[in-house]
């Protein structure tokens, strides 16, 4: 009787607490005024459940009850803390995403109280109706918020930082064109220069537009390569990538380091001097590095950014020093990510306090921009609460001012900020195995993991590379539930950070990480001892950054019970295949799994324990049919070379929802009985490279929930399938270079098509009449079409009749198709934005 008091009372107090924070956030919070609404409604209806909970619980509670009650508490109790930082939150563009994930956390834990009051015994059958007809309400409710959030990713609101404070921020304001030209007549005169600087004070966003000024380029003739070193370099990796990108052609199988610096110093001689070249390392840590990479070669130059001048001076090289900003760039650079703007604006209350702020960041570009980018989405109006504990931290000066920037996120974007960490330093690398770790192990919904990634990218916490930083990446991302076009990277300073943060045992104040992880800093060659702990054995992300690994490599008596992801980092050796850790059999519980490198075929037993898996990505030259894998929703195959993969095992889950497939040469055709029995669930399908499709199977068209199908550089795919019309809920089709001659006659029946590429679809000679009944699609590109001479002729009269004339908003093609299109408008009608192939 009494346990059923004290947990009564304990679940109770928890929700007057949340009752109260709800009412306050309804009167005091306009941007999230409806989802705090929305939240009070459902708490006032099922008011007197609380009460019953309360006063009323039945004696004696068993275990379970007991259990779920203690947890249901919690969640409210989590929702009280929600609700509070949506109090404190600033509003503004800076904080859009923000907003954004805080609604939607609001809309989650509505939800979430549902469905355990659905749980609750002794309800009468009028609670249980008013409870289910509340849940209901709940989808419509997603879809409107999902509406929302796509609208804000199409029109760009979401991006706020501009390509100028990403620029200034990485390395200060650069030195004019006349200082580099003189830094280049310097380089000519010496074989090397180096760049010294603090850490994370810009060297490569130094050297790099140095190295890539006119001047500098017609000098070297366009002959400039980058590497980059780190602090513990792969040499034989290092001198394969100096092969590849100095000299060309196919990498020698070299024997030891000494073997491959012989080969590839021998090899620059002969080319040399004949061709002027600038070779960049980038990030260089000791003299020993240095030598395996230096060349005495005539006519090669090298540039060197490095934080250890005095070990890597020679009597051939030229030093020049990278100052820390001034006050004033600091103040600029500071400013512009934390108001937009380069200077303080009138509207702070407090001038005094930001400069101080500005003060202790040291003129540090990493520390300005990352504690800028955190203010400005910091809660709170005023910089002061922020400000005071720059100082506390006296054991790593620049780590402890960064760690602030973490100290003011949220407990789940912090997680997801500690998590970077498992990836090896200086990578670049897709976000797609990230967010799944986020949506399977973090149990974030996909659309809260892709803004996740962009609030810390917003937030400086990380670099997004290439198309990422395109607002149309990210929006895809969302909407095809892929995020292969989102390449991040992260600097080594923000990676320490995560490491050694992820680090803090639970008794520590304060407590960054309930998910234990174990990641190696650097590479090694062989697991950390202690990993063989019994607290080791309770992590639940792993990853492994390591040499080659033979099966009697991995040390055995490893296990790991509780591991929901793991991420397996081989470094890439020629002709070395590597076999998968013992320990994979014990990974009962593992979600997500990343192995990037060459291994040896996967046997059944090996994997035969991943009943839980849902997310597997392999890159490398790999043959995983040995794969089963019962409940895979993902699968990500780059390089691989098991011509029966799209048959085996591997593709034959029922949940299979995302298939992408890269550069598989040898991949053979798709079986009809695979797609009609184990493809229903299938959103999203990706054949990059994949010659050894040469047809499509008739079932494809049964595929009712795919949304995205991509076929690019499949030249041996010569027609498609009458059956593909029937894709009914298709959006994306991509279709470039292939070996299409043809497109159905009822291509039109796709009406819900959006976007269409037929780039490089060198053989196609005609477009179906059909293709203009397409009322929906927005995109079509068609550069590169050569036999394509002009656009059907029924379309001449069709005018606005013509559902495509009125839909069709973006069209690139050769400039010679420009004037068939416009000939298709009527006088006077709104053309479409005609970009011109290539």
């Amino acid at each position: 009787m009494a346990e059923a008091l004290v947990i009564g009372a304990t679940v109770g107090t928890a929700f007057s607490e949340l009752y109260a924070a709800v009412k306050i956030a309804v009167l005091q919070v306009a941007w999230c005024h409806n989802y705090c609404r929305s939240l009070e409604q459902v708490l006032d209806m099922h008011l007197p459940i609380f009460e019953q909970i309360r006063f009323n619980l039945q004696a004696p509670l068993s275990d379970l009850e007991q259990h779920y009650l203690l947890r249901f508490s919690q969640k409210l109790g989590e929702g009280k803390l929600l609700l509070e930082s949506c109090l404190q939150l600033r509003f503004g563009w800076a904080n859009r995403i923000s907003q954004i994930r805080y609604s939607r956390q609001i809309l989650k834990l509505q939800e979430e109280i549902l469905l355990h009051l659905q749980q609750l015994p002794a309800l009468n059958a009028l609670q249980l109706q008013q409870i289910n007809i509340s849940l209901q309400d709940m989808c419509e409710q997603w879809d409107k918020n999902h509406a929302e959030v796509m609208g804000s990713l199409k029109s760009g609101n979401l991006i706020p930082i501009t390509e100028g404070a990403r620029q200034l921020g990485a390395a200060g304001k650069l030195a004019d064109e006349d200082q580099q030209g003189h830094r280049l007549d310097e380089l000519t005169n010496q074989d090397q220069i180096l760049w010294v600087a603090w850490v994370a004070s810009g060297k490569q966003r130094w050297c790099y537009p140095f190295a890539k000024i006119r001047k500098c380029e017609v000098f070297f003739e366009d002959r400039i390569h980058f590497v980059t070193v780190s602090q513990s370099p792969d040499m034989r990796s290092l001198l394969c990538t100096i092969w590849k990108e100095v000299v060309g052609g196919p990498v020698p199988q070299f024997q030891t380091v000494e073997d491959a610096y012989r080969q590839v110093n021998g090899k620059l001689r002969s080319i040399m001097p004949s061709k002027r070249r600038l070779l960049v390392l980038d990030d260089v840590w000791s003299k020993g590095h240095l030598q395996n990479l230096s060349f005495e070669v005539e006519g090669l130059k090298m540039m060197i950014t490095t934080r250890h001048a005095p070990a890597l001076q020679t009597q051939n090289s030229h030093t020049y020093r990278l100052d820390l900003l001034n006050e004033m760039d600091a103040e600029s650079l500071f400013c512009k990510w934390a108001f937009g703007q380069y200077s303080i604006p009138a509207w702070v209350e407090e001038p005094q306090v930001v400069k101080e702020v500005i003060l202790e960041c040291k003129g540090l570009p990493l520390a300005l921009k990352v504690i800028g980018a955190s203010l400005s989405t910091t809660a709170g109006q005023s910089p002061a609460a922020y400000w005071q504990p720059l100082g506390e931290y006296q054991k790593d000066a620049l780590l402890g001012r960064l760690q602030t920037s973490i100290d003011a996120l949220d407990p789940m974007l912090r997680e997801c900020f500690l998590d970077l960490g498992a990836y090896p330093e200086d990578s670049r690398w897709s976000a797609d195995a990230l967010l799944d770790i986020w949506v399977y192990v973090r149990g974030m919904k996909w659309v809260d993991a892709v803004l996740a990634l962009v609030e810390l990218g917003n937030r400086g916490l990380i670099d997004f590379s290439g198309a990422a930083t395109s607002v149309g990446a990210i929006w895809r991302a969302v909407e095809c539930n892929s995020g292969h076009e989102l390449y991040i990277s992260q600097h080594d300073v923000m990676r320490d950070l995560a490491l050694q943060l992820g680090a803090i045992q639970k008794n520590q104040y304060p407590p960054y990480s309930h998910c234990k992880r174990l990641l190696m800093p650097r590479q090694g060659e062989n697991v950390p001892s202690d990993w063989q702990s019994e607290e080791a054995a309770m992590a639940e992300v792993i990853s492994i950054h390591i040499g080659a690994m033979k099966e009697d490599c991995w040390p055995t008596g490893l296990a790991f019970p509780h591991a929901r992801a793991l991420l397996l980092h081989f470094q890439e050796r020629r002709r070395s295949r590597n076999h998968l850790p013992p320990f994979l059999g014990s990974m009962c519980k593992l979600k997500v799994m990343l192995i990037k490198g060459d291994i040896n075929n996967a046997r059944s037993t090996d994997v035969g324990g991943l009943v839980e898996l849902q997310s597997l990505h392999i890159d490398g030259r790999n043959r995983p049919s040995g794969f089963n894998l019962p409940k895979l929703e993902k699968l990500r195959a780059d390089g691989a070379r098991d011509e029966n993969i799209l048959a085996s095992a591997l593709c034959r889950s029922r949940h299979l929802k995302v298939l992408d497939m890269l550069c598989c040469l040898h991949v053979g055709p798709i079986p009809e009985n695979v797609v009609g029995e184990y493809w229903n669930a299938l959103t999203y399908l990706r054949l990059l490279d994949c010659g050894g499709v040469k047809k499509l199977p008739q079932s494809l068209g049964n595929l009712s929930n795919l949304h995205t199908l991509e076929l690019a550089y499949c030249g041996s795919l010569k027609k498609l399938p009458q059956s593909f019309v029937r894709l009914n809920n298709l959006k994306v089709l991509y279709l470039r270079n292939c070996g299409l001659e043809k497109l159905p006659e009822t291509f039109g029946n796709l009406r819900g098509l959006e976007r269409l590429s037929l780039e490089g679809c060198r053989w196609l000679q005609h477009l179906p009449e059909s293709l203009g009944q397409l009322s929906a699609l927005r995109t079509l590109w068609m550069g590169a079409v050569d036999k394509m001479k002009s656009l059907p002729a029924a379309w001449e009269v069709g005018g606005l009749a013509l559902p495509l004339i009125g839909s069709l908003e973006r069209v690139s093609c050769d400039e010679r198709m420009v004037p068939c299109w416009k000939a298709r408008y009527p006088p006077g009608h709104p053309l479409p934005e005609f970009k011109l192939y290539p």
